[in-house]
């Protein structure tokens, strides 16, 4: 039991290294107001991957399989992600980033880590099919199951304490950059995601 539930922590640090939206927000938020900022988007992304959990049990992966389902969801998956990188593009160009973020104190970080993860259609498909995995393998435990949850906390945490770190190096020109770059990425996958959304459309 101790070892399946290290695993499955292992596995959920393991899985939420790759860098993708919410990992980019949160080393976004680290440099420029801090690690609670920072940590609450991991937060909320976290509640969204357990809400996937849940959903594994009560049949989500037969519900994903619906294209009007999917076409939803990477039409809100896109508008979000391109409004978020448009909205840093725009307070980079702005300049002063370090004086607004500790006007902001990085407001609503949990809420828009849950909705990253539960409008990216990617993301959910990849909890989903990870989380049956584990199901698969004979573990039916919803306890065990979520000490993968754990896992993507701790990394969580390691981030927001490492961009937090390199808050002190940074000033309004280095940030202005992180800010104009992230937000790029940010719209490259919203641009993606609309045009998944696209596809599901010409599909039906």
């Amino acid at each position: 039991m101790i070892n399946t539930l290290l695993n499955n922590i292992l596995l959920g640090i393991s899985l939420a290294a790759p860098i993708g939206p919410v990992s980019l927000e949160m080393i976004r938020r680290g440099l420029s107001i801090g690690f609670w900022s920072s940590f609450s988007v991991r937060l909320g992304g976290a509640l969204g991957n357990f809400i996937c959990l849940l959903g594994v049990y009560y049949g989500l992966n037969a519900v994903m399989q619906h294209a009007a389902v999917r076409l939803i969801l990477w039409t809100l998956g896109a508008a979000l992600l391109i409004y978020i990188g448009a909205r840093s593009i725009y307070k980079g160009c702005k300049g002063h980033l370090l004086k607004m973020s500790r006007a902001d104190g990085g407001k609503n970080g949990f809420f828009l880590g849950l909705g990253l993860a539960l409008t990216s259609p990617v993301g959910i498909l990849w909890w989903v099919g990870i989380f049956a995995a584990i199901l698969s393998e004979g573990e039916t435990s919803l306890l065990a199951s979520s000490t993968l949850i754990l896992g993507v906390l701790i990394w969580g945490a390691f981030l927001a304490a490492l961009s937090s770190f390199g808050k002190r190096f940074m000033n309004d020109t280095r940030l202005k950059w992180v800010s104009i770059i992230a937000g790029a990425v940010l719209v490259g996958y919203g641009a993606r995601f609309l045009v998944r959304a696209i596809q599901e459309v010409l599909a039906l």
